[in-house]
């Protein structure tokens, strides 16, 4: 679902060559791992830019045939970065997700509001405005957003932020969940090494290159 042959970061120089998530690999959440600085924001942005998606098909989707709109169907992101205009109602920022869906799936799309809003416990904030969330409430909406997109790809970067600790476990728990369910692959960045051993087998390292590893790899930093 996800492959480059290569993959430039700006700024820090680091080139990714060949790099391909096994099928085994498909469908699931995946953390990403990596110190701050190692480029783990720029990761996620340039796959959206560089947009090195495969189709089911398996048909490579070369980077200048590729609109904006196009490529929110493949794959949705969310920053590290509000929303430029935070006096947004939330029910209008989620709509903004609807942007890129087929007729179809726009016929669909109120039921997907009032179900992912449940699941991420956001559905009372609806008729809010975006600036009177607290932080972690303003995470859990724009999660909300992304999972509205609908794609078979979603990049989460710190989705873990500004939650508690209970709030962090149930967080992957559910992306876990979706992820099959959905069919979905759902990079995201993560720090805990407690958090990334008790839920997952295997995360990918960001450093001078891009591994898979399994969750031994993080024994030492417990």
């Amino acid at each position: 679902m996800i492959s480059f042959t290569s993959l430039t970061l700006p700024f820090l120089h680091k080139t990714f060559q060949n790099f391909s998530l096994a099928p085994e690999n498909h469908f699931q959440a995946l953390p990403l791992w990596g110190h701050n600085g190692a480029g783990k924001t720029l990761f996620f942005q340039s796959l959206c830019l560089f947009f090195p998606l495969q189709r089911p098909s398996d048909f490579f989707v070369q980077q200048e045939k590729i609109t904006p709109q196009n490529r929110a169907k493949f794959i949705a992101f969310k920053s590290t970065q509000l929303p430029l205009d935070q006096k947004i109602l939330v029910e209008d920022y989620w709509n903004l997700a609807s942007y890129s869906l087929s007729s179809f799936q726009k016929k669909e799309f109120v039921e997907k509001k009032y179900y992912y809003s449940k699941l991420f416990e956001v559905d009372s904030f609806r008729k809010k405005i975006f600036q009177e969330l607290s932080e972690g409430q303003k995470q859990k909406v724009d999660c909300c957003r992304v999972f509205l997109q609908q794609t078979p790809v979603i990049l989460l970067d710190e989705p873990l932020s500004f939650l508690d600790y209970s709030s962090q476990g149930k967080f992957l728990e559910l992306i876990q969940k979706l992820a099959h369910e959905e069919k979905k692959l759902i990079l995201f960045s993560l720090h805990d090494a407690y958090l990334l051993t008790k839920f997952f087998s295997h995360c990918l390292v960001l450093e001078q290159k891009l591994t898979m590893v399994t969750k031994d790899f993080f024994i030492p930093l417990l």
